[in-house]
Protein backbone atom coordinates (compact mmCIF):
# COMPACT_ATOMS: atom_id res chain seq x y z
CA UNK A 1 0.00 0.00 0.00
CA UNK A 2 1.27 3.47 -0.86
CA UNK A 3 1.95 5.76 2.07
CA UNK A 4 -0.37 8.75 2.13
CA UNK A 5 0.69 12.35 2.56
CA UNK A 6 -1.00 14.17 5.43
CA UNK A 7 -3.37 17.11 4.80
CA UNK A 8 -1.69 20.41 3.97
CA UNK A 9 -1.42 22.91 6.82
CA UNK A 10 1.14 25.40 5.51
CA UNK A 11 3.77 26.13 2.89
CA UNK A 12 6.00 23.29 4.06
CA UNK A 13 3.14 20.82 3.75
CA UNK A 14 2.31 22.12 0.27
CA UNK A 15 5.92 21.49 -0.77
CA UNK A 16 5.82 18.07 0.89
CA UNK A 17 2.71 17.06 -1.05
CA UNK A 18 4.23 18.44 -4.25
CA UNK A 19 7.34 16.31 -3.84
CA UNK A 20 5.26 13.32 -2.79
CA UNK A 21 3.00 13.47 -5.84
CA UNK A 22 5.94 13.96 -8.19
CA UNK A 23 7.94 10.99 -6.96
CA UNK A 24 5.08 8.52 -6.53
CA UNK A 25 3.51 9.29 -9.92
CA UNK A 26 2.95 5.83 -11.51
CA UNK A 27 4.30 6.99 -14.88
CA UNK A 28 7.50 8.31 -13.28
CA UNK A 29 7.95 5.14 -11.21
CA UNK A 30 7.38 2.95 -14.28
CA UNK A 31 9.92 4.95 -16.28
CA UNK A 32 12.47 4.79 -13.45
CA UNK A 33 12.17 1.01 -13.39
CA UNK A 34 12.33 0.72 -17.18
CA UNK A 35 15.50 2.82 -17.39
CA UNK A 36 17.16 1.42 -14.24
CA UNK A 37 20.11 -0.36 -15.88
CA UNK A 38 21.19 2.61 -17.99
CA UNK A 39 20.46 5.04 -15.15
CA UNK A 40 22.85 3.07 -12.92
CA UNK A 41 25.62 3.66 -15.45
CA UNK A 42 24.58 7.30 -15.85
CA UNK A 43 24.82 7.97 -12.11
CA UNK A 44 27.74 5.65 -11.29
CA UNK A 45 30.21 8.48 -10.72
CA UNK A 46 27.70 10.22 -8.44
CA UNK A 47 27.38 7.04 -6.39
CA UNK A 48 31.17 6.84 -6.11
CA UNK A 49 31.44 10.47 -5.00
CA UNK A 50 28.78 9.91 -2.34
CA UNK A 51 30.27 6.72 -0.88
CA UNK A 52 33.75 8.28 -0.86
CA UNK A 53 32.48 10.80 1.71
CA UNK A 54 30.26 8.40 3.64
CA UNK A 55 33.10 6.81 5.61
CA UNK A 56 31.82 3.29 5.00
CA UNK A 57 33.59 0.43 6.73
CA UNK A 58 33.18 -3.32 6.95
CA UNK A 59 30.40 -4.18 9.36
CA UNK A 60 28.76 -0.74 9.24
CA UNK A 61 25.02 -0.34 9.65
CA UNK A 62 23.82 2.09 6.98
CA UNK A 63 20.51 3.73 6.06
CA UNK A 64 20.03 5.07 2.53
CA UNK A 65 17.16 7.45 1.83
CA UNK A 66 15.30 7.91 -1.48
CA UNK A 67 16.93 4.77 -2.85
CA UNK A 68 15.17 4.81 -6.23
CA UNK A 69 15.52 1.47 -8.01
CA UNK A 70 18.40 0.24 -5.84
CA UNK A 71 21.44 2.46 -6.14
CA UNK A 72 23.45 3.34 -4.14
CA UNK A 73 22.33 0.60 -1.67
CA UNK A 74 23.55 -2.22 -3.94
CA UNK A 75 26.99 -0.62 -4.11
CA UNK A 76 27.03 0.10 -0.38
CA UNK A 77 26.18 -3.54 0.40
CA UNK A 78 29.32 -4.67 -1.42
CA UNK A 79 31.50 -2.23 0.55
CA UNK A 80 30.27 -2.97 4.08
CA UNK A 81 30.38 -6.73 3.54
CA UNK A 82 28.23 -9.52 4.97
CA UNK A 83 28.86 -8.40 8.55
CA UNK A 84 27.31 -5.01 7.77
CA UNK A 85 23.73 -4.06 6.98
CA UNK A 86 22.22 -1.56 4.56
CA UNK A 87 18.59 -0.47 4.79
CA UNK A 88 17.19 1.07 1.60
CA UNK A 89 14.11 3.28 1.90
CA UNK A 90 11.62 4.68 -0.59
CA UNK A 91 8.17 6.29 -0.42
CA UNK A 92 6.91 4.43 -3.50
CA UNK A 93 5.62 0.91 -2.93
CA UNK A 94 6.47 -0.04 -6.52
CA UNK A 95 10.08 1.06 -6.09
CA UNK A 96 10.34 -0.79 -2.78
CA UNK A 97 9.18 -3.95 -4.57
CA UNK A 98 11.67 -3.31 -7.38
CA UNK A 99 14.61 -3.02 -4.97
CA UNK A 100 13.52 -6.20 -3.18
CA UNK A 101 13.43 -8.10 -6.47
CA UNK A 102 16.89 -6.84 -7.45
CA UNK A 103 18.22 -7.73 -4.00
CA UNK A 104 16.84 -11.26 -4.25
CA UNK A 105 18.19 -11.78 -7.77
CA UNK A 106 21.61 -10.50 -6.74
CA UNK A 107 21.63 -12.72 -3.65
CA UNK A 108 22.44 -9.90 -1.22
CA UNK A 109 21.47 -11.00 2.31
CA UNK A 110 22.53 -7.81 4.10
CA UNK A 111 20.19 -5.42 2.25
CA UNK A 112 16.78 -4.68 3.76
CA UNK A 113 14.16 -2.56 2.00
CA UNK A 114 11.44 -0.50 3.69
CA UNK A 115 8.76 1.97 2.66
CA UNK A 116 9.31 5.16 4.65
CA UNK A 117 9.45 8.92 4.42
CA UNK A 118 12.61 10.76 5.49
CA UNK A 119 10.70 12.92 7.96
CA UNK A 120 9.16 9.90 9.74
CA UNK A 121 11.74 7.12 9.98
CA UNK A 122 10.51 3.92 11.69
CA UNK A 123 13.69 3.26 13.67
CA UNK A 124 14.78 3.70 17.29
CA UNK A 125 17.25 6.40 18.23
CA UNK A 126 20.94 5.66 17.59
CA UNK A 127 20.31 2.90 15.04
CA UNK A 128 22.84 3.59 12.26
CA UNK A 129 26.53 4.33 11.80
CA UNK A 130 25.94 6.14 8.50
CA UNK A 131 22.98 7.71 6.66
CA UNK A 132 23.31 8.43 2.94
CA UNK A 133 21.16 9.98 0.23
CA UNK A 134 21.96 10.50 -3.46
CA UNK A 135 19.89 13.15 -5.27
CA UNK A 136 17.05 13.02 -2.77
CA UNK A 137 17.77 15.65 -0.12
CA UNK A 138 16.58 18.43 -2.47
CA UNK A 139 13.04 17.04 -2.24
CA UNK A 140 12.83 16.62 1.54
CA UNK A 141 9.96 18.82 2.70
CA UNK A 142 10.36 20.30 5.18
CA UNK A 143 14.08 19.63 5.04
CA UNK A 144 14.69 20.32 8.74
CA UNK A 145 12.18 17.65 9.76
CA UNK A 146 14.04 15.09 7.66
CA UNK A 147 17.46 16.17 8.94
CA UNK A 148 16.19 15.97 12.52
CA UNK A 149 15.09 12.38 11.88
CA UNK A 150 18.45 11.55 10.32
CA UNK A 151 20.24 12.95 13.36
CA UNK A 152 17.93 11.01 15.67
CA UNK A 153 18.56 7.61 14.07
CA UNK A 154 22.33 8.15 13.77
CA UNK A 155 24.50 6.79 16.54
CA UNK A 156 26.46 9.45 18.46
CA UNK A 157 29.45 10.24 16.26
CA UNK A 158 27.83 8.69 13.19
CA UNK A 159 28.10 10.26 9.75
CA UNK A 160 25.59 11.65 7.27
CA UNK A 161 26.51 12.10 3.59
CA UNK A 162 24.09 13.80 1.18
CA UNK A 163 24.61 14.43 -2.55
CA UNK A 164 22.72 17.09 -4.52
CA UNK A 165 23.06 18.98 -7.79
CA UNK A 166 25.46 21.94 -7.75
CA UNK A 167 25.53 25.12 -9.83
CA UNK A 168 23.86 24.51 -13.21
CA UNK A 169 26.36 26.72 -15.06
CA UNK A 170 29.11 24.22 -14.28
CA UNK A 171 29.24 21.43 -16.85
CA UNK A 172 27.31 20.58 -19.99
CA UNK A 173 24.27 18.75 -18.59
CA UNK A 174 21.99 21.67 -17.81
CA UNK A 175 23.32 23.76 -20.70
CA UNK A 176 22.45 21.10 -23.25
CA UNK A 177 19.45 19.22 -21.84
CA UNK A 178 17.54 21.85 -19.88
CA UNK A 179 18.54 25.45 -20.63
CA UNK A 180 17.21 25.44 -24.24
CA UNK A 181 13.74 24.71 -22.83
CA UNK A 182 14.03 26.84 -19.70
CA UNK A 183 15.03 29.95 -21.64
CA UNK A 184 11.90 29.68 -23.76
CA UNK A 185 9.49 28.79 -20.96
CA UNK A 186 9.04 32.11 -19.18
CA UNK A 187 8.45 30.22 -15.92
CA UNK A 188 9.39 32.21 -12.82
CA UNK A 189 12.04 30.74 -10.49
CA UNK A 190 10.53 28.77 -7.58
CA UNK A 191 10.95 29.86 -3.94
CA UNK A 192 14.41 29.11 -2.56
CA UNK A 193 13.06 26.47 -0.17
CA UNK A 194 10.89 24.69 -2.76
CA UNK A 195 11.72 21.00 -3.41
CA UNK A 196 13.46 21.45 -6.76
CA UNK A 197 16.61 19.91 -8.30
CA UNK A 198 18.71 23.05 -7.69
CA UNK A 199 17.59 23.67 -4.12
CA UNK A 200 21.12 23.23 -2.76
CA UNK A 201 23.06 24.53 -5.74
CA UNK A 202 24.17 27.81 -4.01
CA UNK A 203 27.52 27.28 -2.26
CA UNK A 204 27.15 26.68 1.46
CA UNK A 205 23.39 26.09 1.38
CA UNK A 206 23.55 22.37 2.15
CA UNK A 207 26.03 22.73 5.00
CA UNK A 208 23.95 25.58 6.40
CA UNK A 209 20.94 23.27 6.67
CA UNK A 210 23.06 20.55 8.29
CA UNK A 211 24.40 23.00 10.86
CA UNK A 212 20.92 24.33 11.52
CA UNK A 213 19.81 20.77 12.26
CA UNK A 214 22.56 20.42 14.87
CA UNK A 215 25.19 18.49 12.94
CA UNK A 216 28.75 19.39 13.90
CA UNK A 217 31.99 19.38 11.90
CA UNK A 218 30.15 19.57 8.59
CA UNK A 219 31.89 19.97 5.25
CA UNK A 220 30.84 20.46 1.66
CA UNK A 221 32.69 19.55 -1.53
CA UNK A 222 31.81 20.55 -5.08
CA UNK A 223 33.06 18.68 -8.11
CA UNK A 224 32.13 18.42 -11.76
CA UNK A 225 31.14 14.82 -12.44
CA UNK A 226 30.83 12.92 -15.70
CA UNK A 227 27.42 11.39 -16.36
CA UNK A 228 27.82 8.69 -19.00
CA UNK A 229 24.66 7.64 -20.80
CA UNK A 230 25.09 4.30 -22.66
CA UNK A 231 23.15 5.43 -25.71
CA UNK A 232 22.44 8.36 -28.06
CA UNK A 233 21.45 11.91 -27.04
CA UNK A 234 17.80 11.37 -27.99
CA UNK A 235 17.57 8.51 -25.50
CA UNK A 236 19.26 10.50 -22.74
CA UNK A 237 16.81 13.34 -23.19
CA UNK A 238 13.82 10.95 -23.20
CA UNK A 239 15.05 9.46 -19.93
CA UNK A 240 15.33 12.95 -18.44
CA UNK A 241 11.84 13.91 -19.58
CA UNK A 242 10.23 10.75 -18.25
CA UNK A 243 11.93 10.66 -14.85
CA UNK A 244 12.88 14.25 -13.89
CA UNK A 245 9.34 15.15 -12.96
CA UNK A 246 10.16 18.53 -11.31
CA UNK A 247 11.26 19.75 -14.76
CA UNK A 248 8.17 18.53 -16.59
CA UNK A 249 6.37 21.87 -16.24
CA UNK A 250 9.25 23.57 -18.03
CA UNK A 251 9.19 21.14 -20.94
CA UNK A 252 5.40 21.05 -21.24
CA UNK A 253 4.96 24.82 -21.01
CA UNK A 254 6.29 25.37 -24.52
CA UNK A 255 4.21 25.60 -27.66
CA UNK A 256 4.79 22.95 -30.31
CA UNK A 257 6.99 25.32 -32.30
CA UNK A 258 8.97 26.39 -29.22
CA UNK A 259 9.47 22.79 -28.15
CA UNK A 260 10.75 21.74 -31.57
CA UNK A 261 13.14 24.68 -31.58
CA UNK A 262 14.41 23.92 -28.07
CA UNK A 263 14.74 20.21 -28.79
CA UNK A 264 16.73 20.89 -31.96
CA UNK A 265 19.06 23.15 -29.98
CA UNK A 266 19.48 20.50 -27.28
CA UNK A 267 20.34 17.82 -29.85
CA UNK A 268 22.82 20.15 -31.56
CA UNK A 269 24.58 20.69 -28.23
CA UNK A 270 24.50 17.01 -27.27
CA UNK A 271 25.59 15.70 -30.66
CA UNK A 272 29.33 16.37 -30.19
CA UNK A 273 29.16 14.60 -26.80
CA UNK A 274 28.09 11.30 -28.43
CA UNK A 275 30.88 8.99 -29.61
CA UNK A 276 28.61 6.51 -31.35
CA UNK A 277 28.08 4.45 -28.19
CA UNK A 278 27.86 6.80 -25.22
CA UNK A 279 26.71 10.35 -24.54
CA UNK A 280 28.85 11.93 -21.83
CA UNK A 281 27.62 15.10 -20.14
CA UNK A 282 29.04 16.80 -17.07
CA UNK A 283 27.42 18.45 -14.05
CA UNK A 284 28.51 19.92 -10.75
CA UNK A 285 27.44 17.99 -7.68
CA UNK A 286 27.72 18.93 -4.03
CA UNK A 287 28.26 16.47 -1.18
CA UNK A 288 27.55 17.65 2.34
CA UNK A 289 28.68 15.46 5.22
CA UNK A 290 29.42 15.44 8.93
CA UNK A 291 32.82 14.26 10.10
CA UNK A 292 31.50 11.47 12.32
CA UNK A 293 34.21 10.55 14.89
CA UNK A 294 32.60 7.14 15.47
CA UNK A 295 33.00 6.35 11.78
CA UNK A 296 36.58 7.59 11.66
CA UNK A 297 37.53 5.40 14.62
CA UNK A 298 35.84 2.33 13.10
CA UNK A 299 37.64 2.84 9.78
CA UNK A 300 41.02 2.96 11.53
CA UNK A 301 40.42 -0.26 13.46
Amino acid sequence: MELEAEPETGTGDVFRRQAWMEWTDPAVVEASIRWKEKAAVHHAELTNKLVSKAGLFEGAKVLDLASGTGEPPLTIASIIGPSGKIVASEISEALVDQIRRRTTLAGIPNLEVIQAEASALPFPDDSFDVVTCRLGVMYFAPVQSALAEIRRVLKPGGRVALLAWGMPEQGSYYASCIFPFLMRSGISPPPADAPTPLRFSPPGSLTAELQKAGFEQVSETREVASLTWPGPPEELWRYLYETATPLRDVFDSLSTAEFKEAYAEAMALLGPLFDGKETVVTAEVVVGWSLGPLVEQARRE
